[in-house]
Parts: C-alpha cells; sequence; structure tokens
C-alpha cells in the first residue's frame, strides 16, 4: 500500500499541477480550431481547473479499494463511492443554479465550473471515507514513511508548477518565438518533466529501483509462487 501510494502519487502529482497552473495553455494549444474559440478554451480551462484538485483522488480511490475486496468487504466501497454520488450531484446541481447569481470582474460566474468542483470534492470524500475506514479496522494506516515521501512530491511538484506557471502567464511570446502554440505546449511539457524528474529525484522522492520494479511485469509477487509453480 504505501508503494501504491507513493508510486501513483508520484506520477498523479505533476499532471495535476499542470492542469492547475495552466489548464488555458493546455487547452487552447490543443483543442482551439474551427468552430472551438479561444473564448471556449478559456471557459472549458476554468472547469478543468476544478478537475485538476480531484486528480489525485481519482488515483487514490484505485488504491484504497483493492484492500476491501481482499478481506472480502466489497459492499463498502459501493456504498462510499454512493454516498461520494450523491454528495456530488447535491454539490453540483446548487453551484450550477447558485454560481451563476454571483460576478466576478463584472460577469456571472459559468454554472459549469460547479459541476467540476462538485465532482472533486466527491471523489475526495470518498478517499477519505475508504481511507477512514481501513484505520479504523486496523487494515492500513499511512506511515511516517509515506507523509514524507508526499511532503517531497509536493515539493518537486512547486518547482515544475512555478516553471508552467511562468510559461503559462508568457502563452503568447512562446508561441511565437516557437513557430506554433502546439510546438510550444509541447516543449513546456517535455521541460516540465525534466524539471519534476530532477527534483523528484534530487529530494528522493522517488528512485530508479522504484520505478523500475513498478514497471517491471513479474511472474509472480516476491515470496508467494506463481501460478506456474
Amino acid at each position: 500500500m504505501d508503494d501504491g501510494i507513493g508510486l501513483s502519487m508520484a506520477f498523479t502529482l505533476p499532471a495535476a499541477v499542470a492542469l492547475l497552473v495552466m489548464p488555458f495553455f493546455i487547452i487552447d494549444a490543443t483543442v482551439t480550431r474551427g468552430e472551438f474559440t479561444s473564448a471556449d478554451a478559456l471557459r472549458t480551462a476554468e472547469v478543468l481547473r476544478q478537475f485538476a484538485w480531484g486528480v489525485p483522488a481519482f488515483v487514490l480511490a484505485k488504491v484504497f479499494t483493492p484492500p476491501f475486496f481482499a478481506r472480502q468487504k466489497s459492499k463498502r466501497p459501493m456504498q462510499f463511492s454512493l454516498i461520494s454520488v450523491l454528495i456530488t450531484m447535491i454539490v453540483g446541481a446548487a453551484l450550477w443554479y447558485w454560481l451563476p447569481t454571483q460576478q466576478f470582474n463584472g460577469r456571472p460566474i459559468d454554472g459549469t465550473i460547479g459541476l467540476g468542483f462538485a465532482t472533486s470534492l466527491g471523489a475526495w470524500v470518498n478517499v477519505f471515507l475508504l481511507a477512514g475506514s481501513l484505520a479504523r479496522e486496523g487494515a492500513y494506516k499511512m506511515g511516517g514513511a509515506v507523509w514524507t515521501r508526499m511532503v517531497r512530491l509536493i515539493i518537486a511538484s512547486v518547482f515544475m508548477g512555478v516553471f508552467a506557471g511562468v510559461c503559462a502567464w508568457q502563452y503568447e511570446t512562446l508561441s511565437q518565438l516557437l513557430w506554433r502554440k502546439e510546438v510550444a505546449v509541447l516543449a513546456v511539457i517535455v521541460v516540465g518533466v525534466l524539471i519534476y524528474g530532477i527534483a523528484a529525484f534530487a529530494l528522493r522522492a522517488v528512485t530508479v529501483a522504484e520505478i523500475k520494479s513498478a514497471l517491471r511485469r513479474e511472474k509472480g509477487v516476491a515470496g508467494v509462487p506463481s501460478v506456474e509453480s
């Protein structure tokens, strides 16, 4: 569980940060053309930003669910999922109608943003319910080593996020310097990955051995006979 959480967050946190700090850059560079205008990209980017902070929760739910099935308690994750869906529906519907009555910079707030917010909120509620249940039952509780790794991953993601944020601020300039906006977003992604990778390895948030172990396809788990044997 410790390895699953650590490695999944090592790949998820930088993606979440990128979607959080440069959603318009990504959407406008990859989708805007024809009938889909930059105004549509801006609206979509605001919704994407609300989905971004829920990305880690979507992944963590997949990590916290298997222990319930392993202990033949498959009803519990389903119950938590239903609670999550209910919260998403209630909060999403409320924000859908309430946000347009509010204004930001003299313009009504798009109610669609509330749907993204509600989806991420529901995902985190699901994770807290899963993790809390495992901890109460003594099945699994995140230890100090996991939290230490999380802090290191967050720091590495912040380094990358600062770079991505500056690039998003200078989006038009980068698009001109690199000939096309598609090339600009690809270049920013590649450099951002390099910055995050260097920081993560320097902080020992991840190691080469761990990545190789995660990617290696083994016939059986260590210490457990494979089917063939």
